[in-house]
């Protein structure tokens, strides 16, 4: 647990020495890009918490830096990049759905929204 611990925190200061705890708008990245980036944000995120909560140590993110946005209610497996660098979804998708959890859970418990309804 405490491996796992500390390679997370090396995840998430890469992340942010990379910029990842802003949102994509900010360095004008491609829409596919941009979601990419926030998907491997929020999933940092919360396993910083998860792992925080079972190991009883302080959290590595600190809410008030973070202003990435919630990644779109759909699954990765339904993303394409279409010709000019646009975003193409995919809304025929037969496979498992496990996203709205995943929405459930960004948009009551994410910092930015909280910070909005402050």
């Amino acid at each position: 647990m405490n491996i796992s611990f500390l390679r997370s925190r090396h995840a998430i200061a890469v992340a942010q020495m990379l910029g990842l705890h802003r949102d994509p708008s900010f360095y004008n990245a491609k829409p596919l890009q941009a979601e990419r980036a926030r998907r491997l944000w929020w999933k940092l995120y919360d396993t910083d918490r998860i792992l925080s909560l079972f190991m009883g140590r302080p959290y590595t993110i600190i809410d008030k830096f973070v202003d990435v946005q919630p990644p779109m209610p759909y699954e990765d497996e339904q993303f394409s990049e279409g010709p000019d660098g646009q975003l193409v979804i995919n809304t025929k998708y037969n496979g498992k759905r496990t996203m709205p959890f995943r929405l459930y859970k960004y948009v009551f418990s994410s910092p930015f929204n909280r910070a909005t309804h402050l």
